[in-house]
Formats: C-alpha cells, structure tokens, sequence
C-alpha cells in the first residue's frame, strides 16, 4: 500500500494545529472563567501588609490595589508592622462580577448607578448605596473600579434610550464617616459591627471603643432600658477616670427614671472618696440648682487650675442663667480648652446673647464658617446657628454667607440643596418651600425633621402624625426640645401612648414620669436638674397652656419660657403660632387670661 501524498499529510498536520489552537483557546477561556478579580481598599490612616494567597504587598492609606485569584478558598491576612489586624478565609465562586475587600470595613466604599444617554452627560443616583455587611463583598458588575466616571460615552446611533453603568465609589472621609453614614441611613448593626471590629483589631483607639459602645446602645434599645442601662455601667466600670463615661451612665439612668439611684451611688462614692473632684462633680449633676452651684462654687475655690472644675462650673452658670459670672470663664476655656471648639463654643454664644450681646454672637458664628470652597462640606449647623442669631433666614444679598453656601449645595446636587433650604426654613419657623419638600426622598431622616418643624407651625395636632412614625434619626436634626415640647403637649391633651413614644425616641434627657409630673403641676420644672435652656423652656409652655385651660394666671410662667427661648426654634414657633387653650368652660369670645 502506497504512503499518503504530501498533500494528505499537509492537510492533517494542518488540521491537527488547528484542532490544537482551539483546545488551548477553550483551555485559555475556562482558565480566565475560573479566575476572581479582587479590590483591596486600605480606609486606615497607616499602611498595612496584606498577604491574599501566594500574593504579598503593602496597601498604604486611602490606596487600593486588584488582584486576580482562582476561584474557591481565598486565605486573606492583614498586618501591621508585623501585628495581626484581621485574618479571613473567603469564598470567590463562580459566577463573575467584582469581589472588594475592605481591610477591617474602615473605607466608607459604596456603589451607584451612572446613566447616559445620546443627549445628555452622566447622570449620577443622587442617594448611592453603601456597601453593607462584612468587610469582604460581593458586586454583581463594576463598570468604574474607584474612579470618576467619564461625562460622556460612545454610543450606537441605533440605541435608543438610555444606558446604565455602575460604579463603585469611595466618599471623601475615614471610617467615621462610614459609622455615621450607616447609623443615619438604619443600618445600626452595620455600624455596630464596624466599631466593634476596629475597637478589637486596634484597642488604642478610643474613639472606636466610644462609638462602639454608642451603636451597642442603640441595638439594646430594642431589649428595653434594663439592657441599655447595663451596658452602660459596664462602660462607667470600665473607665472609671472617665467623666463621660459616667455622664453617659448617669444619662441612661436619667431617662429610665432612676436619677434617686445615680446620687445614691456618688453620695457614697464621694464619702468613700471625699477628695475626688470627679464624684463631687458627678454628684453636683444630679442636685437641685442652688445646691449643685453651690458644690462647684466651692470646689473651684479649692481647684482654680482644674479643667474640669472650671468647665462644670462654666455649665452651671449657663444652667441658672448667670450670665456675667459665666463669661469669664468661657473666655478663659477658649484661650486654654483643646475641647472649647467642639463642646463649649455654642455655650459660649449663649452666654453673650443673655448678656445682650447677639451681634457679637453672630459675628463669632460667622467667623467659625471655613472658608467658602468647593472643597469643604457646608456646615449645616453652623448654618442654622447663624441664621439663629440674625433672627431669620436671610437667602438674599450678596454678602450672605447663608446664600453662599445654600447656593454653592445646591449647584452640586439639586436634591440636597432643596433639602437644606427645606431643613432651614422649618427649624426657623418659616415658609417651607412645597416643591422644594416633594423633591426630597421621603426616607432622608433630615426631611423627616422637616416634615415635623413645618407641622409644628400648624399645632401639635397637626405633628402627631409625622411624629408617630419619626425615629431617633430625625431627632438629631431637631433637637431634643422638639420632642419634650410635642411629648408633653401631647400628655396634657391625654394621649400619653403618644407622649410616651415622642419621649423616647427623642433621647432627651428626662424620664416619663418625671414629665407627667410636670404637666400634671405636681412636680416643678427647675426640679430637672439636667435641662438645658431650650428643653426647661419647652416644658415650661406647656405649664404654661395647662394654666390657660385651667383659668389660672399664666402670665409669669410665659414671661420665663421667653427668657429661656431668646432665638428661634421650637419653642418660638410654638409661642407665636399656637392658639391658646381656652379655660374649660369658657364661653367663646372670651379673652385668654
């Protein structure tokens, strides 16, 4: 039998490369298929070493580095100049998509949607997602791996409509601002779980054991006082040099009812201990005015030097309204207190306006404004502190640092800038904006502090509903007065399932019975000890319309609540906008007493 011709062999060799290349192709392609992209994100503020498989390399502060793995069992170990941070064996399955690891959650990472279209530029969601649950995460499909999204992209002249990128994004700050994003939105054990996870890997930094402690505190409200107070002992015992330790200690007790118990315990601490400045401060928190003041009066004569003596008696002075003996000491704080900015500056304020110094306060508001940049977050407080102090919103003029910055929020995001100006205008008492309101999501804790500011112009009726199914959220951004005023207004109206809840949810400093007591007129208000200015004046009113339906002289109780409520607020647009109560039985017609 004769050999195959040339042409036969070359035709099989041919078709044996062929049958070759496309076995490696096919091998190529389940290769690529069983390999995992992986974004490591560094949110600390020092570098780490990371080792993920056979790879091994630093990840230095607010850097990110992708990594390819196989899929299956991924061993991932953090460290720190050799010290262990976090050691986790993850699972990349099949399937695709971007896998992020986060190292110990700290980089406030979240993911958007970019939509384009033929006729427009990008269109970015105005509310992105963060990034929720354990430090490593799974995203479906990454267009834009931590960088800005181009404005416009090619498109076919055949497609129609729109086209959807996705983005994962990191917002400017730290692993602070991470916690409060989640804590804000309702993710409460998200944040718990970050804090917790940072206060373990890292136990030096104490701001991470503090805010643990916060979000544990708020998950245990849950399980009721009893576990929010526990937990709060064992932080009190845990530190016990700490003041605020004990101030958050003391503060749970207050709001369960149980002040008699807290000057129990520093009565006996302080005869156990009768040097200690700290229990005779601590103790002088939980008495009546005069006595308390008196207490620190002394021990200031006895410590001149003491930080802590001079600050407590700084706040007494503010608490009974002694206005000229309070001023030189918060001169003294601003010139000395690493803290004065942060804790004692607003004090300070409140000091010259009782002292009738309100421009000086408002210059001094004015002045704490950064400067106007594109760069720096606008302070909404501040904000509305200075608006405060001049007595109205003033969005006009060219000079105006309120236009400013309103203006500048609301050139970068529409949404937000209708939401600052909505914010605004409520907590002052005026003219909220319809279509500014219907613009802003309905689940912006923010808008529901709107909400409930613009219902209190209309009377505590018209806020039962919004405040019904308000949290503790919208509270940040009212203040806890709001919540005392509506709380008690709505018990004298008889409603104290109501009452009870706005209470509670408000965090303000003060127990339920210890309010109805109040509002019964069983129990004085200056008895309180823990009020500020704004929350005494707030129940004072309320007093105040109890005496109006019962025909008694209320003349003396409204003259102090406008002593206490010189600026806008609550208390204000309570004061000016509701109707006072009729005495019970009073004919129609007939003047208020």
């Amino acid at each position: 039998m004769s050999a195959p011709s040339t042409s036969v062999r070359r035709g099989l060799v041919f078709l044996a490369i062929i049958l070759g290349c496309a076995l490696a192709v096919v091998a190529m392609l389940r290769n690529a298929a069983s390999v995992q992209e992986v974004v490591f994100v560094n949110g600390l503020d020092f570098t780490v070493q990371v080792s993920a498989g056979s790879e091994r390399f630093p990840l230095k502060r607010n850097e990110h580095r992708v990594r390819a793995f196989p899929e299956g069992a991924l061993d991932i170990t953090v460290t720190r100049d050799g010290v262990p941070l976090a050691q986790d064996m993850v699972l990349l399955p099949e399937g695709g998509g971007h896998f992020v690891y986060n190292v110990l959650g700290a980089a406030p990472l979240y993911v958007s949607n970019v939509v384009y279209s033929r006729n427009a530029n990008a269109a970015p969601e105005p509310e992105p997602r963060p990034l929720l649950g354990t430090p490593f995460e799974r995203v479906s499909r990454v267009d834009f791996v931590l960088t800005e999204p181009p404005s416009r992209i090619s498109m076919s002249k055949n497609s129609r409509g729109a086209v959807t990128r996705v983005r994962l994004g990191r917002i400017d700050g730290d692993w602070v601002t991470r916690f409060n994003w989640l804590m804000t939105s309702g993710h409460t054990a998200e944040a718990h779980r970050l804090a917790d996870t940072l206060a373990r890997a890292l136990p030096d930094m104490k701001e991470a054991k503090e805010l643990a402690l916060f979000s544990r505190m708020s998950l245990d409200d849950g399980e009721g006082s009893h576990a929010v107070v526990a937990t709060a002992r064992d932080w009190r015992d845990a530190n016990p040099d700490s003041l605020d330790a004990h101030r958050l200690w003391a503060y749970q007790m207050r709001r369960a009812g149980r002040l008699d118990e807290v000057r129990a315990h520093y009565t006996a601490e302080l005869a156990s201990h009768p040097d200690s400045v700290l229990m005779a401060i601590l103790l002088a928190r939980t008495e009546p005015g005069r006595e308390a003041l008196a207490r620190v009066e002394a021990l200031y004569r006895a410590h001149p030097d003491d930080l802590r003596v001079r600050r407590a008696l700084a706040m007494f002075y503010v608490r009974e309204q002694q206005w000229a003996e309070a001023l030189p000491l918060f001169t003294a704080l601003a010139s000395d207190d690493p803290e004065y900015m942060e804790r004692y500056a607003d004090a300070h304020d409140e000091v010259l306006v009782g002292l009738g110094r309100r421009e000086e306060a408002e210059k001094r508001a004015a002045e704490r404004l950064p400067p106007f940049d594109a760069k720096t977050p606008t302070p909404w407080n501040e904000l509305l502190q200075l608006a405060r102090f001049r007595g109205k919103l003033a969005l006009t003029g060219a000079n105006s640092p309120l236009k400013q910055y309103v203006s500048h929020v609301a050139v970068e995001d529409k949404v937000i800038g209708a939401l600052l100006r909505t914010w605004l205008a409520a907590s002052m008492g005026e003219h909220v904006s319809g279509d500014d309101l219907r613009m802003v999501p309905a689940e912006l804790p923010r808008r529901s502090a709107a909400v409930i500011l613009a219902a209190l112009q209309e009377g505590p009726e018209a806020a039962a509903g919004p405040i019904a199914s308000a949290d503790t959220r919208a509270f940040h951004f009212m203040g806890s007065e709001v919540g005392i005023l509506l709380a008690a207004e709505f018990e004298r109206l008889g409603d104290s399932a109501l009452a009870a809840r706005t209470l509670d949810v408000s965090r303000a400093e003060l127990g339920f019975a210890e309010l109805q007591d109040v509002v019964r007129g069983t129990r004085d208000v200056d008895s309180l000890v823990s009020l500020r200015g704004e929350e005494r004046a707030a129940l004072l009113l309320v007093v105040a319309r109890r005496q109006d339906a019962q025909g008694v002289r209320s003349t003396e109780t409204y003259a102090r609540v406008k002593k206490l409520a010189p600026l806008p607020g609550a208390v204000t647009i309570a004061l000016s906008k509701w109707p006072r109560p009729k005495p019970v039985g009073a004919v129609a017609g007939a003047p208020v007493p």
